[in-house]
């Protein structure tokens, strides 16, 4: 009956927008149930409450024969950890969704405990085959939240590919990273894995790009075992500490 089965819609700086307008939207989309397909961006997302994600979660539950979802929020500085709760809970009627793309760019109110929301939701995606999320910019996870995260990559049997940005996040090492690679290697169904990150304290590549079950396996373990061996990069105040003894503790010994 209905041709159109794709909706992309990507609002960039559009002050005009009210919350009464952003509600009609969010309402119109939920009458719009044969939708398979949708992609929605609000950059900035300073217009945008709780309140007002809340109505767009309730509508997108209605979208039973959705397949694919694509939400990114960037430069939101409202949403916190009860937004990603919020967010989470719009899965619980999308059982079809094989693909789904979360960007946050920019939230600097979401910590562990959001993510932790957001993941009780996503578990409940059992048929999801590609799943990619992006933490840009700032966000108050910890590593720690990372790898609970991560846990539900072993709930989705299906699995094909994942993609993890996680960019200019300074408290992200190393470790968090390892965390991530090793819950990795326990999903044996994965064709295709990318992870992006531009961070100051991991001694790795910026990014990993994996394709083939057993190249995957193989370069994954690779990998950690990389993590493992790999020394921590001095802070400049050791770098600094080294320089002078090497060019006075030397000196003094020999006079001494």
């Amino acid at each position: 009956m209905f041709s159109l089965e794709s909706l992309g819609v990507t609002l960039t700086r559009c002050r005009g927008i009210t919350k009464q307008g952003f509600c009609e939207f969010s309402e119109t989309l939920g009458k719009m149930t044969w939708l398979k397909w949708v992609s929605f961006g609000w950059t900035p997302g300073h217009h945008i409450t709780n309140k007002e994600l809340y109505y767009l979660s309730e509508n997108l539950k209605k979208l039973s024969c959705l397949q694919s979802l694509s939400l990114s929020f960037g430069v939101y500085n409202q949403m916190n950890d009860q937004s990603m709760s919020i967010i989470g809970d719009s899965f619980g009627t999308l059982i079809n969704l094989r693909r789904i793309a979360l960007c946050f760019d920019y939230c600097p109110q979401v910590s562990k405990k959001g993510l932790e929301d957001l993941s009780i939701g996503l578990k409940r995606l059992v048929l999801l085959q590609s799943l990619r999320i992006e933490f840009t910019l700032y966000v108050r996870i910890t590593e720690k939240g990372v790898e609970n995260f991560c846990k539900i990559f072993e709930g989705f049997p299906d699995l094909k590919e994942v993609c993890l940005n996680i960019e200019s996040y300074s408290k992200f090492t190393n470790e968090g990273y390892t965390v991530v690679y090793q819950a990795l290697v326990g999903v044996g169904s994965l064709e295709k894995i990318t992870l992006r990150g531009s961070l100051r304290n991991v001694n790795t590549m910026r990014e990993v790009r994996l394709e083939g079950k057993q190249e995957i396996q193989k370069r994954l373990k690779e990998i950690i075992d990389g993590f493992g061996n790999a020394k921590k990069k001095p802070s400049w105040k050791k770098k600094f500490r080294n320089y002078f003894w090497c060019c006075f503790g030397k000196k003094s010994a020999l006079k001494n």
